[in-house]
């Protein structure tokens, strides 16, 4: 018993290290999935945010110059320009108060400006407001400023590089024919502003009345500000964020300079980004490499804002929560030991006990009684106890009360019935008790040899759990049996067979039994799926020890099931010795054995016939076939309700 303790502390503990592992490694597996799952959607939710406050930045210049546009194309009068030759010159007078206005309400942008088309009157004329602001006004630009600012200073003649070289071979100009070109507001990558130490990303707009160009309408934002702004993102906790164009070429990056090619400076980059601008593929947003993960948002002018974070930064906490997952596997392995030891004595105390009253039942003693600390326990093994204890008293009260009756008055009276009852759960304990007895002898066996593993421990452990639940299960069957209880299903007969064949396995094979099954259906009864297992158990029993009465070297047992329309067959055949006609009218008798007193009590025959005909409605019987023995059982698979409950 102490060995069967240490095997189950052992089981236990064994489970519980493979369950904490399991669930461990479960937790740890999701917490990957939840940190990606919550970055991914944390970077979306930011590269969305931040794009369309970019957005915001660029459709306020882009507002500014509709605006620009709107009061251009209202108050610009052709008529008065084709009458007076000063006209413009009034006009741009006009206009300068309103562009300087807009200049001072708003400090996003470098510049604000319209260049009058040359061919209206044939000279240069432009209105250019700089962010550079004397006071608080913002400074109009002009030969002197230009020139205090400029890298290249000019006469006052030659004035700054616009008024020179009005075509469009002036690098100075690009602006100007750019936007004709495009006939429409454009965004330009970052450029160099004219004549001053300045990188801005310009916004153009042509202005045109009934077809007349009137001039060319434009904003300028300093890089250096979209730079700060993009660098000043917080990006999680070590995340960057990066500008390019439509081409994938750098704007603003932290780690390469203006116009780098994305696919030059991080081939693998550039191929994941390439997802996002193919129009051809599905809108992805999220981008993961070996390394990195990034979102995109695309700005209102097709330029893209890329978000990246370190694949290793985001997974860095997973090393923290592997740490606490061992230390608590360990923890709970730990109490598990405790508790497995605890468990595998209160286990192994009752069954002792139990097994020790069998032991001298068997041999006629009566006198030893189980502990009643163990009698109160609500448990399974308490069950078991208890119905050891319940047969112990019930042997022990019909012993005396056969002692004064005669056979006959027996079987006519309650005590013959009770009687038959407790021959009957003999004959049904005696072989459980064999195969418990055989299973507990295989794992000392194993144990010594030391080929034991833990999953062969646990079936076996599981499989005496069976049979000890079996055995407490049939003291309840015939207690009622008489008088059944109303606890008929629906069952499946092959798993009834499966269930005694796995029960009987031990006793088979240390006998050199094998065994044959042909299921050609699967039909199902509704009954007593346990009183149909005593009747599949004798059967079997019977067919074994048949076998073992003949010296023979193939000794087998073939089982087939099958099912015609109205009802289900099963037949156990055995290659034993047949049967002699004169016993085969008495074997279903009550109390007529061919094994003799000490091996068989005469009544299993008899019990089997009895559930199959009144609980089952179908019939048992014995035939010799030549070359061995065969018990047909046949039962009804079709009936109702009623006929079940008769």
């Amino acid at each position: 018993m102490k060995k069967i303790s240490s095997r189950i502390m052992i089981a236990i503990f064994s489970l519980t290290m493979a369950t904490s592992l399991i669930i461990g490694g479960f937790i740890f597996i999701n917490s990957i999935d939840y940190i990606e799952n919550e970055t991914n959607d944390k970077l979306i939710y930011m590269s969305r945010t931040h794009s369309l406050s970019l957005s915001e930045r660029l459709n306020s210049v882009e507002t500014i110059i509709e605006t620009i546009h709107s009061q251009i194309v209202n108050s610009f009068n052709i008529e008065m320009l084709k009458n007076s030759s000063s006209y413009l010159e009034e006009y741009e007078e006009s206009l300068d108060g309103f562009f300087r206005e807009t200049a001072l309400s708003n400090d996003d942008f470098e510049s604000i400006y319209i260049t009058f088309d040359r061919g209206l009157t044939n000279e240069f004329r432009e209105i250019w407001y700089l962010s550079i602001k004397k006071g608080d006004i913002p400074q109009r630009v002009d030969n002197e400023l230009y020139n205090q600012y400029t890298d290249n200073p000019t006469t006052e003649n030659d004035g700054y590089p616009n008024i020179s070289l009005f075509n469009p071979e002036n690098p100075a100009m690009e602006y100007y024919y750019s936007a004709l070109e495009a006939d429409t507001g454009a965004w330009y990558e970052p450029a160099q502003e004219v004549g001053f130490p300045l990188k801005v990303i310009v916004y153009t707009r042509p202005v045109y009345k009934d077809r007349l160009l009137i001039g060319v309408i434009g904003i300028d934002i300093n890089v250096e500000s979209i730079r700060e702004s993009i660098k000043d993102l917080e990006v999680m906790k070590n995340g960057y964020a990066f500008l390019l164009n439509d081409d994938l070429e750098v704007i603003v990056h932290p780690n390469y300079p203006e116009y780098t090619s994305m696919e030059e400076a991080e081939p693998e980059s550039y191929s994941l980004l390439t997802g996002f601008t193919d129009k051809n593929k599905p809108a992805k947003r999220i981008f993961k490499s070996d390394t990195h993960i990034f979102s995109c948002g695309r700005l209102s002018n097709g330029w893209i804002l890329v978000l990246a974070l370190e694949l290793a930064e985001i997974f860095k906490p997973l090393e923290d929560l592997a740490y606490s997952i061992i230390i608590i596997a360990l923890l709970i392995t730990g109490f598990s030991f405790l508790a497995a030891r605890a468990f595998s004595n209160r286990i192994s105390g009752p069954v002792e006990a139990a097994a020790e009253q069998l032991r001298h039942l068997e041999i006629g003693d009566y006198s030893l009684k189980i502990p009643l600390s163990l009698l109160k326990r609500e448990d399974e093994i308490g069950t078991f106890v208890k119905s050891v204890d319940t047969i112990s008293e019930l042997i022990s009260q019909e012993v005396e009360k056969n002692r004064q009756k005669d056979v006959i008055l027996t079987y006519q009276s309650r005590l013959a019935k009770t009687g038959e009852m407790i021959a009957h759960i003999a004959h049904q304990w005696r072989q459980p008790l064999n195969n418990l007895n055989l299973i507990l002898s295989n794992i000392r066996e194993d144990y010594h040899e030391e080929i034991a593993g833990n999953l062969e421990i646990e079936q076996s452990l599981n499989k005496c759990g069976r049979i000890i639940k079996d055995m407490s299960q049939t003291i309840d069957d015939f207690r009622y049996f008489l008088n059944p209880r109303d606890n008929k299903e629906y069952f499946s007969i092959r798993s009834t067979i499966s269930f005694v064949i796995d029960l009987m396995e031990d006793s088979l094979q240390s006998h050199n039994i094998r065994i044959h099954t042909q299921f050609t259906q699967i039909p199902q009864l509704f009954g007593s799926a346990n009183e149909f297992t005593q009747v599949i158990s004798n059967t079997l029993y019977n067919a074994r020890d048949a076998l073992l009465m003949k010296t023979m070297n193939n000794r087998e047992i073939s089982i087939s099931l099958s099912q015609t329309e109205d009802e289900a067959i099963v037949e156990i055949f055995n290659n034993g010795p047949e049967i002699p006609e004169t016993v085969m009218e008495k074997l279903f008798k009550p109390y007529f054995t061919t094994k003799g007193e000490e091996k068989g009590t005469g009544i299993g025959l008899y019990m089997s016939r009895f559930i199959i005909e009144k609980h089952f409605h179908g019939n048992i019987v014995l035939l010799n076939r030549g070359s061995g023995v065969l018990c047909r059982v046949t039962v009804p698979v079709i009936m109702n309700q009623e006929d079940m409950n008769e």
